[in-house]
């Protein structure tokens, strides 16, 4: 189809008709008929299609949702969201997600009807978090314009990641800081592998940070220890929280959400926690959530009372993402093995990162100053196991993102070929 073929129907909205606004609930409709017109029904999210909870989220308080309107023709043109609690309650961490515009609308500027949303997410975002995440997709170099027009960085590339109308598609991850975060990142020097460094040096000098790092060739830690596992229970994570390394002291991984949630809230988000135990005794835990539909583990969390059982902890999360279930549409539960396997980890220790590295996970990003620890902001290292071959899939990335892609990508595969 050639170009002026493509945009025959396209219809071009003046600037003076499009207000940005907060979503109410009447836009609940159109925000998923926005949806359905551009992935039918199959967008990877799929709790978006849910009006009942599109209705909560629009509610919580922890949640900016707004929209663009044509206020001259009327409609919503576009979609987006950032969540301002994603990390843990102190890490003042925000997500920008859920970015969504009608495919045959547009402004009359140059850039896509979306870079207002982003532009006033990001806007939101600046008194209220010191750390914004974003990710944007390499089916075209759209969403990555938006963002990267809101002077957001590209700090990594998630490798056949989420599925989008049913195709594994690459994203690419941006991050700015905000506020105090560059002034609250931590005065310790990050120490990191040889694999880490190259990814590592680029962002923090596309970010202006300082860019010392400490290269560490150390091995993993020790997997001599013997644990046996098991699920847990309201008794165990309570016994869990007596434990302080991994959790209070010695964090080697983050997520958004910890043990000290308590049972209720893990259920709620679908968090789950494995126990190691040494003749009955509790040795420590991982934490973790299975996304059944993009078939992503996350291990959200590493607890213990000595390094020593920190690689056999290591070693059953593994074990344990190859062993997930989805449910079919007749109600059946069929084993489905994990794509990706990811985690996000401590800069400062490359131990940990050898470990992971040893069980197959690669870096893929380096986010600085993105989790808040005893008083200063910590960067971090997030590494993924991919368990099938890397499909770049013709994907088109902006310039300024094409580096991060290679060097994130440059263990996948010898030659990554990509349109910039």
């Amino acid at each position: 189809m050639d170009h002026s073929e493509a945009n025959k129907d396209m219809i071009t909205v003046p600037d003076e008709c499009i207000i940005i606004r907060s979503m109410e609930e009447r836009d609940i409709p159109d925000v998923i008929n926005l949806l359905k017109l551009n992935y039918g029904d199959d967008y990877p999210d799929p709790e978006l299609y849910d009006e009942r909870w599109v209705k909560r989220t629009i509610y919580d308080d922890n949640v900016d949702w707004l929209v663009a309107e044509d206020i001259c023709n009327g409609g919503i043109l576009a979609s987006g969201a950032i969540k301002l609690d994603y990390g843990d309650y102190d890490d003042l961490l925000g997500i920008i997600g859920r970015l969504v515009a009608h495919p045959r609308r547009r402004s009359n500027k140059l850039l896509p009807t979306g870079y207002k949303i982003v532009k006033a997410l990001v806007s939101e975002a600046e008194d209220k978090v010191e750390c914004v995440i974003a990710d944007a997709r390499t089916e075209t170099t759209v969403s990555q314009v938006m963002v990267e027009h809101a002077k957001l960085k590209a700090v990594g590339f998630l490798p056949n990641y989420k599925f989008f109308k049913k195709k594994a598609e690459n994203l690419v991850i941006y991050a700015k800081l905000n506020g105090e975060g560059k002034t609250l990142r931590s005065e310790k020097l990050p120490q990191v592998i040889k694999e880490v460094q190259p990814l590592a040096s680029h962002v923090l000098e596309s970010m202006d940070l300082s860019p010392a790092l400490g290269i560490v060739d150390c091995p993993a830690y020790s997997s001599e220890s013997f644990c046996e596992f098991q699920n847990a229970d309201r008794h165990s994570l309570g016994q869990l929280r007596r434990l302080d390394r991994g959790r209070m002291i010695d964090p080697l991984v983050f997520a958004h959400v910890s043990s000290n949630y308590g049972m209720a809230v893990l259920a709620d988000k679908k968090v789950y926690h494995k126990m190691a135990l040494n003749n009955q005794e509790l040795m420590g835990a991982f934490g973790y959530k299975f996304d059944e539909h993009n078939q992503i583990f996350q291990i959200t969390e590493l607890v213990f009372n000595k390094a020593e059982i920190i690689a056999p902890v290591c070693a059953e999360a593994v074990a344990t993402a190859s062993r997930q279930e989805t449910k079919s549409s007749d109600g059946t539960m069929n084993e489905t093995p994990a794509r990706i396997i990811e985690v996000d980890l401590c800069a400062y220790d490359a131990r940990i990162q050898q470990t992971f590295l040893n069980h197959g996970f690669q870096p893929v990003a380096y986010i600085p100053a993105m989790v808040f620890h005893n008083n200063s902001r910590l960067d971090v290292v997030k590494m993924i196991k991919l368990n099938q071959p890397f499909d770049p899939g013709g994907m088109q990335v902006t310039e300024r993102a094409a580096r991060v892609v290679s060097l994130a990508t440059n263990r996948f595969q010898e030659k990554v070929s990509v349109s910039v």
